[in-house]
């Protein structure tokens, strides 16, 4: 739930409701009345399927950091040798903790990796000069999209290796031109979604 505006009173609110198996749904909240009124759906269409939940995966990357991912798979699907998504996320300084929210997909097989930076992982390189930091940044990014790329197989859904692709926006294009550039064997192709220029 998220809260997308509110009259100069803050008496009224208008809130979004998204969810992983549905449109998004928006309501008029009176916080006077605790009562709301529901305005619209976005996209009433999408109530007529039966859509993918978004499974939260958690296991130990290679270098034993505990992560915690989303992982979706086509429904009624045994979840082998399908094409597979690495969906990186947005800055990754200001999304709240647990990463990315659910919400309704148009890929069929998606895996969503959080950014290290969000779980703490940065306090340790503080007090290392800029220039390296960013080179481990640059490594952290890579080795952390690697291990995406492996990760369902971890819960037994094994993606087609030679069908992997990864894209992202913001900071998930900058993870998307380092995965390519520093590991180009992991990842079949890339989209860069306004990324660094």
């Amino acid at each position: 739930m998220s809260i997308l505006s509110r009259d100069d009173s803050d008496s009224l609110w208008t809130v979004g409701y998204t969810t992983d198996t549905g449109p998004a749904y928006f309501y008029l909240y009176d916080r006077s009345a605790r009562s709301t009124t529901f305005l619209f759906v976005s996209r009433p269409d999408l109530e007529t399927y039966e859509l993918a939940s978004m499974v939260p995966i958690e296991f130990d990357a290679r270098d034993g950091m505990h992560l915690m991912w989303y992982l979706t798979t086509p429904v009624g699907s045994d979840g082998k040798d399908l094409p597979l998504i690495v969906l990186v996320h947005g800055v990754p300084g200001r999304v709240m903790p647990g990463g990315s929210v659910p919400g309704s997909s148009c890929w069929q097989t998606v895996v969503m990796p959080f950014s290290r930076s969000i779980s703490g992982d940065h306090r340790d390189t503080e007090s290392i000069p800029q220039r390296r930091r960013s080179r481990m940044g640059v490594r952290r990014c890579t080795r952390t999209c690697s291990t995406a790329r492996r990760g369902p197989s971890a819960q037994g859904n094994h993606a087609d290796p030679n069908r992997v692709a990864i894209m992202g926006g913001s900071y998930g294009g900058y993870a998307t031109l380092a995965a390519l550039a520093f590991t180009p064997d992991e990842f079949a192709c890339g989209v860069d979604i306004v990324g660094p220029q």
